[in-house]
């Protein structure tokens, strides 16, 4: 990871770490509906979960 193999190399290493693991979780999140492999629908599904998770927190601080 730190130093550029991270996705095969195709992610440059003088990125941000968030930004990578922004990405990443991005990818996931599409895989989930669009992937037609079950293995990574269901990996996409985790991701989609959490930050379906996180999403509605931050929305339920507002309105409690």
């Amino acid at each position: 990871m730190i130093n550029g193999n991270l996705a095969g190399g195709s992610i440059p290493n003088k990125l941000p770490f968030n930004m990578i693991i922004d990405t990443i979780r991005r990818k996931k999140f599409m895989d989930a509906f669009l992937a037609n492999d079950t293995k990574i629908r269901e990996q996409g599904e985790k991701v989609r979960k959490v930050i379906s998770f996180d999403f509605n927190e931050s929305i339920n601080q507002f309105f409690i």
